[in-house]
């Protein structure tokens, strides 16, 4: 339910700077997310502008969860 949360949010955050900005951005300054949004997982992500858009990986119960910008969450 953590991760769920945590890819609406990425992808929420990063959509709407997109739309302003024309462009992803790996600052978690520029999304607006220096504090954690919710509990239970390590903060900040790790944020990668990539040629597709963006990705975010974060850890969660010992394990590193990436958050792709298509949605697509998987562990690492």
């Amino acid at each position: 339910m953590i991760v769920i949360l945590m890819n609406i949010h990425l992808k929420k955050r990063q959509r709407n700077y997109f739309f302003k900005n024309e462009r992803y951005t790996a600052s978690l300054k520029e999304l607006n997310l220096m504090t954690k949004p919710v509990e239970g997982v390590t903060w900040p992500p790790d944020i990668m502008v990539t040629l597709s858009g963006w990705e975010a990986e974060l850890d969660w119960n010992g394990q590193s969860v990436i958050i792709r910008k298509d949605g697509k969450v998987w562990v690492k």
